[in-house]
C-alpha cells in the first residue's frame, strides 16, 4: 500500500499538471488503452510461461490482467493464468515465496496438497513464513505445530519481507517488453513536465500495483499476537522482540506497523518515545521521497531518479534503503529537521 501510495503521489501532481487544461479522455478511448495494455500483458505472460521455469510461471500468473465476471460482480484471473500458478507451485514449491503462495491458497480454500511447500516454509527463518504455518497449523487442529510456528516467530531475527523480490521478478519480467501508449499526444506532454517516459511511468505503477495484490506479509497475525491494549496474550519481551523486528523492516508499512504497536504498549517508557521518534523518521523518509520523484523544476532534472530506476532500487535494496538511496542522491538529509511534523493532505477538488 506504502509503496502503491508514494509512486501514486510521485506521479499525481505531473500528470495533473500536464493535462490539466484537457478535456478528460472520452471512455472508448480509455477502454482502447486498457485492452490494449492487457493484451501486451497477456502476450508477455504466456512467453514467461512458455520457459517452463517456476518463478517465470508465478510472474506469468501475476502479470496477466484480471478480467470482469459479470455473473459473480468481481474481477478473477483468467484460466491461463490460474493453470500458470498450480504449475509454478507443482514445480516450485522449494522457492519461499512460491510456497508462501501454495500455503495461502489452501487457507483460502484452494489446492491443499502443500507438504512440499509447508517444508520449505519451516526452514524460512524470517517471522512472516512463521506466522503463516502458524495459521496453517491452527485451521488443521494441530495445536502442537501451531505453538512451535508461533515461538519460531515470536523468537525470529528478522521479520522477513517478500515484496522486493516480487518487484525485482516483475520488472525483469517486462523490463523488455514495450508498454503501449494509446494518447501520444498526453505522454508528449507528460514527458515533456516530467523527467522520464511515460509508457515506463505507467509500467512502473502497475507493477507496483500488481505487486501488491500477490503481497501479504502476515501483519494481521503479528499485530494480534501482540495486541494494542497491552493485554497479557503473551510474554512483554516476546511481544517486544516481534514488533522489533518488524520496526526493522526494510518495507514501510511493516517497519511502521512494528514501531506504532511498540510505542503503544511500552507506553509511557523511553522505548515508546525512541519509537515515535522513529516513526517521524519514516514519515519524513515517505514524504520527502515522493516529493523528490515529483520534481518538476528544470533547473534539477539532471538528478532527478526517474520511477524504474527507484523501482529497480527498490527490489535490489528494499523500499527504505531505496528512499534513503534517493534523498542521499539529491544531497537531502535522510533525518527530519527539528519540528518537522506530516505535511495535511490537500482537499480533493
Amino acid at each position: 500500500m506504502w509503496a502503491l501510495l508514494l509512486c501514486a503521489i510521485a506521479s499525481s501532481a505531473g500528470a495533473k499538471a500536464a493535462v490539466e487544461d484537457q478535456d478528460g479522455a472520452a471512455p472508448e478511448e480509455l477502454l482502447v488503452q486498457v485492452q490494449a495494455q492487457n493484451q501486451a500483458r497477456m502476450e508477455q505472460a504466456r512467453k514467461l510461461a512458455a520457459t517452463g521455469e517456476a518463478l517465470n510461471l508465478y510472474a506469468a500468473a501475476g502479470l496477466a490482467p484480471l478480467s470482469l465476471d459479470l455473473q459473480a460482480g468481481q474481477l478473477k484471473p483468467a484460466p491461463e493464468a490460474e493453470r500458470w500458478l498450480l504449475e509454478a507451485i507443482a514445480k516450485g514449491s522449494d522457492e519461499p515465496l512460491i510456497a508462501a503462495t501454495a500455503v495461502r491458497r489452501c487457507l483460502d480454500g484452494g489446492d491443499c496438497a502443500v507438504e512440499k511447500a509447508v517444508a520449505t516454509l519451516q526452514n524460512e527463518e524470517g517471522a512472516d513464513a512463521q506466522l503463516l504455518l502458524m495459521r496453517w497449523a491452527q485451521t488443521r487442529g494441530d495445536q502442537d505445530g501451531a505453538d512451535k510456528a508461533k515461538q519460531h516467530a515470536l523468537d525470529a531475527r528478522r521479520y522477513g519481507d517478500q515484496l522486493p523480490l516480487i518487484i525485482r521478478l516483475l520488472d525483469a519480467a517486462t523490463s523488455g517488453m514495450a508498454w503501449p501508449v494509446v494518447q501520444p499526444q498526453r505522454a508528449l506532454q507528460w514527458e515533456q513536465a516530467n523527467n522520464g517516459l511515460y509508457a515506463e511511468h505507467e509500467r512502473v505503477v502497475t507493477l507496483f500495483s500488481i505487486a501488491l495484490a500477490m503481497w501479504q506479509p502476515e501483519l494481521k497475525a503479528a499485530l494480534t499476537l501482540c495486541p494494542a491494549d497491552g493485554s497479557d496474550i503473551l510474554p512483554r519481551q516476546q511481544c517486544r522482540n516481534l514488533l522489533q523486528r518488524m520496526a526493522d523492516s526494510d518495507t514501510m508499512i511493516i517497519a511502521k506497523a512494528g514501531a506504532q504497536r511498540l510505542a503503544g504498549i511500552e507506553a509511557q517508557s523511553e522505548s515508546a518515545r525512541n519509537s515515535a521518534e522513529y516513526l517521524r523518521q519514516l514519515d519524513w523518509l515517505f514524504f520527502r521521497s515522493a516529493e523528490l520523484l515529483n520534481n518538476n523544476d528544470p533547473a534539477q532534472k539532471a538528478s532527478t531518479v526517474e520511477p524504474q530506476v527507484y523501482m529497480r532500487w527498490f527490489g535490489e535494496e528494499g523500499e527504505i534503503p531505496a528512499m534513503r538511496r534517493l534523498l542521499q542522491h539529491r544531497g537531502e538529509p535522510l533525518l527530519p529537521p527539528a519540528g518537522w511534523v506530516v505535511p495535511p493532505v490537500p482537499p480533493s477538488r
